[in-house]
Formats: C-alpha cells, sequence, structure tokens
C-alpha cells in the first residue's frame, strides 16, 4: 500500500484496502467451510494492512514534528491496546452469539471506518509533494536503504524501534503464556 499511495495518493488505496477488510470479514462469516474461512481471512487480511497509512496521512496532515510525534505515539498505544483487548472482546462475543457475530462486527466495524473516510477524508497527499524517505543513491541501493536514510538524518528512530522490539516480545510472551 505504501508505494500505490506515494503514487495515486492515500485516499484512494485506503478505501480499497478497506472495501477488502470488509468484503473478507463477510466472506469469513458466511463460509460454509474451513477453506473458505482461511480465504475470507486472508482477504480481510490484505485489507488489514492498511492501518500502516495512517502514520503516512498523519504526516500529510500534521506538519509539526512535535504534535506529529506525539500523534504517531498515540496510534501506537491504541493498536497495542487493540492486541490486547481484540481476543477478549471477541472471545466473549463468539461466546454470547457465535463465532460468526465476530466477522459480522469486524465487517460493520469496516464499513464504519469506510464510510467515514469516504465522506470526511480528503486527498492529503498533494501531487506535488516529495517521498518522505530520500531515494537511495547508486552505490547503497539494498533492501534496507530507505530504512538508512532515516537513521542518517536522526539516531532517535533506533532507540524507538527497539523499545518498541522490546514491549512487543514481552507482550506476545505474555498473550501466549495465557492460553
Amino acid at each position: 500500500l505504501g508505494i500505490a499511495s506515494d503514487k495515486y495518493g492515500r485516499r484512494s488505496p485506503l478505501l480499497l484496502a478497506l472495501a477488502c477488510y470488509v468484503v473478507g470479514s463477510l466472506m469469513a462469516a458466511v463460509s460454509p467451510n474451513i477453506h473458505c474461512l482461511i480465504f475470507g481471512r486472508c482477504i480481510q487480511g490484505i485489507g488489514g494492512g492498511s492501518q500502516a497509512l495512517c502514520y503516512a496521512i498523519a504526516r500529510d496532515l500534521i506538519h509539526d514534528e512535535e504534535e506529529r510525534s506525539r500523534f504517531n505515539n498515540i496510534l501506537s498505544i491504541l493498536g497495542c491496546l487493540a492486541i490486547v483487548l481484540a481476543p477478549i472482546a471477541g472471545g466473549m462475543v463468539a461466546v454470547l452469539m457465535g463465532w460468526r457475530m465476530v466477522f459480522i462486527l469486524l465487517a460493520c466495524w469496516g464499513m464504519l471506518a469506510l464510510f467515514n473516510i469516504f465522506a470526511l477524508l480528503p486527498e492529503t497527499k498533494q501531487t506535488n509533494q516529495q517521498p518522505a524517505l530520500d531515494t537511495p543513491s547508486a552505490e547503497d541501493q539494498g533492501m534496507f536503504a530507505p530504512l538508512f536514510s532515516v537513521f542518517k538524518r536522526s539516531l532517535r528512530p533506533v532507540g524507538l524501534m527497539i523499545c518498541m522490539w522490546l514491549l512487543m516480545g514481552t507482550l506476545f510472551g505474555q498473550l501466549s503464556s495465557l492460553s
């Protein structure tokens, strides 16, 4: 989605991804067998990758670096909370209303997001806007060149990445020990 959003704008790929999420959720909800359920979940997962565009949209809309950093931190915290709370909420819905209702509610959530973005979010990427990362030079065109170009500007992201990696490992270790 990142390359498509840089080329075509943020709004269209985001709407397409959310449409995939809704379709995948509905496919999973009405699946007659495990194969259709897995296929629906794959489509849903492809659409679920749209959350990464939130950071690009924030970069386009919030020009103050400190305010944008605060917003990105809030998004990260909400993402971590969702990882913890979603299985609990999904389990409760599955016990009370059946597993198909989980996917119906996810489809409704996706439709709500889709309609809000369609109605309220304008295109945020300007046509003359430069990409967020420098284009790597010929001598360092490798897989990690865009990442290293960020580190050339500031070492601040390194500490944040290390903290997130440690926290995620701890979080997933705790979650796996609960089951």
